[in-house]
């Protein structure tokens, strides 16, 4: 975290060690650019945007950045400066209609711009977080978050033949989406398959050397 011109932090994604960077980046690409923020923009692995007005409305410069170490996770730079300059005008309003003395006015505008400045921060920090978490990517792999799914959504989830990220018909026998790609959690059947039984089915052979 540096302050005060710029607040940084990151939000891991649980449950991404399977998932590629590059879908990720799809994923956030595709999520934010269909939330139709301002200044949308796209460099390389970063995008950024102009937020929505904010309690006092303030917009704020913000830039995400979709990486990979052991999981997924978002690292996101908010610019604080329309923050700061808020918070100046604020005293000097507080200066200009005070009645204080001098000692008193100081202590006053210290603590009020320290209350405002940092109410807004954790408001704009938390939207940030809300934003990030709302991602179907992020809700798919947390299924406890799911109250963000649209219908047709709900129904790829609760249907086992349908991949619960992009809705592509899938079988008990795909280790992967054959679509987007994502990792799925199958039973393990045992080998060798009498394939005769399903002649409508889709089948992949996945080879291993004996160990």
């Amino acid at each position: 975290m540096s302050l005060p011109y710029n607040y940084k932090n990151k939000i891991s994604i649980p449950e991404s060690e399977d998932i590629g960077i590059d879908l990720a980046i799809s994923s956030y690409l595709s999520h934010i650019k269909g939330l139709n923020f301002a200044e949308f923009k796209q460099e390389g692995d970063a995008i950024s945007f102009l937020t929505n007005r904010l309690l006092i409305n303030l917009k704020y410069n913000v830039k995400l950045n979709i990486k990979k170490d052991e999981r997924i996770f978002v690292e996101y730079d908010i610019d604080l400066m329309p923050l700061i300059k808020a918070t100046i005008i604020l005293i000097v309003l507080t200066a200009f209609f005070s009645s204080f003395g001098m000692t008193v006015f100081l202590w006053f505008s210290f603590i009020s711009s320290l209350i405002f400045y940092f109410a807004n921060l954790l408001f704009v920090d938390n939207f940030i977080k809300k934003t990030i978490k709302s991602a179907y990517l992020y809700l798919q792999l947390n299924p406890y978050l799911q109250d963000g799914f649209t219908d047709e959504q709900r129904k790829w989830l609760n249907d086992k033949n349908r991949c619960p990220a992009c809705g592509e018909e899938i079988t008990i026998y795909d280790l992967n989406c054959p679509d987007c790609g994502l990792k799925l959690k199958q039973n393990k059947h045992t080998i060798p398959l009498d394939v005769s039984k399903y002649h409508e089915k889709r089948f992949k052979y996945h080879y291993k050397k004996k160990k």
